[in-house]
């Protein structure tokens, strides 16, 4: 159903909470319909090659609710680079937060 050609099997598929399969997340990441990875999104915690996949994509909604979560840090690393100013203001305020945080545990 990921690479059907008919918009709407995708959308049920990215509804699926069993999307854990790299292959299926990837297919799903890479929809060229928008409100596909939205849905995928919405329904699993990504995997960090899904997430590198939506970075590099070119639905900005997307990456803007990637930028609002707690990654890793290489993938917000990434995002300070986009080319949405809003990816990259919440990708570094997280970054910041972080630096900030450790800081205080750590004393340095």
């Amino acid at each position: 159903m990921a690479i059907d050609p008919e918009p709407t099997s995708r959308y049920l598929a990215a509804q699926s909470r069993w999307n854990w399969d790299t292959r299926v997340q990837a297919v799903l990441a890479t929809d060229p319909d928008p409100a596909v990875v939205m849905t995928f999104l919405n329904s699993v915690d990504p995997g960090v090659e899904a997430c590198e996949l939506i970075i590099g994509g070119p639905h900005v909604m997307a990456r803007r609710d990637l930028a609002r979560r707690n990654l890793r840090t290489e993938l917000l690393a990434l995002m300070v680079k986009d080319t949405d100013d809003s990816v990259r203001t919440m990708a570094q305020a997280t970054l910041e937060r972080r630096r900030h945080n450790r800081e205080l545990l750590t004393g340095k």
